[in-house]
């Protein structure tokens, strides 16, 4: 995978480098925001559920748990950007069988058959490129991380004339957690509303 921000990237948006770090050299810092940066990525895939990139899977579903009569097919990684194919009982489905949603599949030509782990589709699912906000979020993650270091976990302090608030970093992750909310892919229940 490639990253979705370069370190280098993340690295001009600090007020500091490696050289404001005792016993960090280029190589430990260069580690450590690529680190930073894959924990960063991965909080924000657990928060939308999905990827920035196109990627491939492959799922084996039952035909027990289909929905709508047995001709909706749900898959969990969304969206759903293209079926490369669908098996079942071992026999794969022409793809005029059945449409591609974003979230899930409808059998065109009838119903998905009753059975357990009887359907096997290979299929790719993501966004093509990484949104602007998803970018931000992670140099924010990072540098909210980094920021913890030399402040020692403070929020407030002064120096002679100057003041400096820090804000707290379960603050500033629930920030981003919630503008990047917006590519959360459509969930196949969007529509059922609880009353």
């Amino acid at each position: 995978m490639p990253p979705y921000v370069e370190p280098i990237k993340v690295e001009k948006q600090l007020p500091f480098g490696a050289e404001s770090f005792s016993n960090v050299g280029e190589d430990t810092w260069d580690s450590l925001l690529t680190q930073l940066i894959n924990d960063a990525v991965d909080d924000i895939h657990e928060w939308t559920n999905t990827r920035f990139e196109p990627t491939e899977t492959n799922v084996i579903l039952s035909g027990d748990d289909t929905k709508r009569d047995r001709r909706d097919l749900i898959l969990a990684k969304r969206p759903i950007r293209s079926v490369e194919s669908v098996a079942v009982d071992g026999g794969v489905l022409d793809e005029g069988a059945y449409r591609v949603l974003d979230t899930h599949l409808v059998r065109v030509d009838g119903r998905w058959p009753r059975g357990q782990y009887n359907i096997d589709v290979e299929y790719t699912y993501g966004y093509d490129d990484v949104p602007g906000a998803v970018r931000n979020g992670i140099v924010r993650l990072v540098r909210s991380v980094l920021e913890q270091i030399p402040t020692d976990g403070l929020s407030q302090e002064s120096s002679g004339d100057a003041s400096y608030t820090y804000r707290p970093p379960g603050e500033i992750r629930a920030t981003v957690a919630a503008e990047v909310q917006q590519y959360r892919p459509d969930s196949y229940y969007s529509g059922a509303r609880l009353i």
